[in-house]
């Protein structure tokens, strides 16, 4: 076997670290490409206190992976016999105040 120099084993190091650096630059420049402009805190804030802020596009990133879905609400029927809160309510027998006078 033909022994490699250590010049020729450090180019070729170097040669595969550069065409690496390479690859991740233009997969950097390529995601960068595709990033739409986010608002900014103060657009946040002025948005928050109502006053009207340009709507951006929408920056493409999706929902949140922080925050659960939200589903929507669609009303459950009640069971059997419940009563549904537009029935009137039944008015409720006045409690008796106690009786001063005791028989013996």
């Amino acid at each position: 076997m033909a022994e490699t120099s250590p010049t020729t084993t450090a180019k070729d190091q170097l040669a595969k670290q550069n065409e690496a650096r390479q690859k991740s630059q233009d997969k950097a420049v390529k995601s960068m490409e595709q990033v739409k402009p986010t608002p900014t805190q103060e657009e946040n804030d002025l948005a928050k206190m109502g006053v009207d802020v340009p709507v951006k596009e929408d920056d493409g990133s999706g929902p949140d992976p922080t925050v659960p879905p939200t589903e929507p609400e669609t009303p459950t029927p009640p069971p059997e016999g419940t009563p549904l809160r537009s029935a009137p309510r039944q008015p409720t027998p006045a409690a008796k105040p106690p009786s001063s006078s005791s028989s013996s």
